[in-house]
């Protein structure tokens, strides 16, 4: 403890330490722009938590992730919060949530990004195990491996996103399959939103199917009012 006491000393650091806590899974640049921080400065006090045993760093290419040393969120929750952090992922994640079964071409209907950048994110979530896919003729289908995992995380940090789209999932969810209040995690309000739709499009095959495997568990109701209230915002999206 009273080492801990004298690497938060620092007033900045104490800063860093206290975003993370509320935001857990920000990406670097991400939590540079929501501090405000030059990154040399940010990436010297990281340097000196994590040393200090007080942050656990996430790393896939390019992404670097930070999380609270301990914490109630498991090593799952931590994998899915690195991947929703990023912006093509998290829209991919939701619409397999409100259309279980979808296939390549519907996720390039509803994405205004390339089809080989929608392949390319939708295998790094295949390989991550939080995106399943069935292979059906020619082409696969895809849903989400624990919807309601995901769900609460999407709705427990709904704030530290700062994404329209992720409140009006989140109130929609909340409201249809009755996950309690006290699921909600407060979080901050400072920016701590990773927009990027950096991983840009990379190799990837078109996979069209005619059909789609089932539509996945849970209510038809709940799809649907999910979709309807979520179609417009996804009209919309656009990646600054």
């Amino acid at each position: 403890m009273a080492q801990d006491e004298a690497v938060l000393d620092l007033d900045s650091r104490r800063r860093i330490y206290g975003h993370i806590e509320k935001n857990p899974g920000l990406h670097l640049r991400a939590l540079q722009r929501a501090l405000d921080m030059p990154l040399g400065t940010l990436e010297y006090h990281l340097y000196q938590l994590d040393r200090a045993g007080m942050v656990v760093i996430r790393e896939d290419g390019r992404y670097k992730a930070f999380f609270p040393k301990g914490g109630d969120l498991d090593r799952r929750d931590k994998d899915i919060l690195y991947y929703v952090r990023q912006e093509v992922p998290r829209r991919i994640v939701m619409t397999l949530l409100i259309e279980p079964g979808a296939s390549h071409g519907d996720l390039v209907k509803q994405l205004p990004v390339s089809a080989s950048t929608v392949s390319f994110h939708v295998k790094k979530l295949v390989k991550a195990g939080i995106v399943g896919e069935v292979r059906a003729g020619r082409g696969k289908h895809f849903r989400v491996v624990d919807p309601d995992r995901v769900a609460k995380v999407l709705v427990r940090y709904r704030k530290s996103f700062l994404d329209d789209l992720v409140d009006r999932f989140a109130r929609v969810w909340m409201d249809m399959s009755g996950m309690p209040a006290e699921e909600d995690e407060e979080g901050t309000e400072e920016p701590g939103v990773e927009t990027t739709s950096e991983a840009t499009d990379a190799p990837g095959e078109d996979e069209k199917s005619e059909g789609k495997e089932g539509t996945g568990t849970g209510p038809v109701s709940l799809a649907s009012r999910l979709w309807a209230a979520l179609s417009a915002a996804f009209a919309i999206a656009s990646f600054a």
